[in-house]
């Protein structure tokens, strides 16, 4: 689960994105780091890569990503 302050900064990112995608129709792909608090209490960075699109089967965008464990970075 994203920190607090990571879900605060997560969602300002995403509406900024999204508002940018559905003005432009440009397709990025975004790359942040964000705190993640594992399931024995301990934090970790993780890096997520993420980008919108639009379903081509149903129309309805979408926030395709994944993430990965920088901590030791």
């Amino acid at each position: 689960m994203l920190t607090p302050k990571s879900q605060k900064l997560i969602k300002e990112k995403i509406l900024g994105r999204y508002d940018n995608f559905i003005k432009t129709g440009l397709k990025k792909i975004y790359y942040d780091e964000f705190e993640l608090t594992c399931k024995d209490g301990s934090i970790v960075w993780v890096e997520m890569i993420t980008y919108f699109r639009i379903n081509p089967n149903s129309n309805r965008l979408e926030v395709i990503g994944t993430s990965r464990d920088i901590s030791k970075r």
